[in-house]
């Protein structure tokens, strides 16, 4: 089914196990395994909202095989993210935001 989450983004859902599960190939998984395997964290909450309240929460535990696109995340933010978020906020203020990050 698909859902619509408090972000806008619709994410798919299929059953895993008899619960709902954030299916491999939807395009929010890339996006969720990126954001565990660059902070550090082991899992995710996916929250699904309708009408304003939240109707279910998924948990999805990080993907240790995903760490190979590491490379073409990091390809992909220095030559596509980066020039776009120093074009818009200023280079130094990008870099200060960067290095608060890396102080967690």
């Amino acid at each position: 089914r698909q859902s619509s989450g408090s972000s806008g983004i619709n994410a798919e859902y299929g059953e895993e196990g008899g619960e709902v599960a954030v299916r491999r190939g939807h395009r929010v998984w890339d996006k969720i395994q990126g954001s565990m395997h660059l902070s550090g964290r082991e899992a995710c909450d996916v929250v699904t909202f309708s009408n304003g309240e939240i109707i279910n929460v998924t948990r999805v535990p990080r993907d240790e095989a995903w760490s190979q696109n590491l490379e073409i995340l990091r390809t992909f933010y220095a030559e596509r993210l980066f020039p776009r978020l120093c074009a818009k906020w200023g280079y130094e203020n990008v870099l200060c935001d960067l290095n608060r990050l890396g102080d967690k």
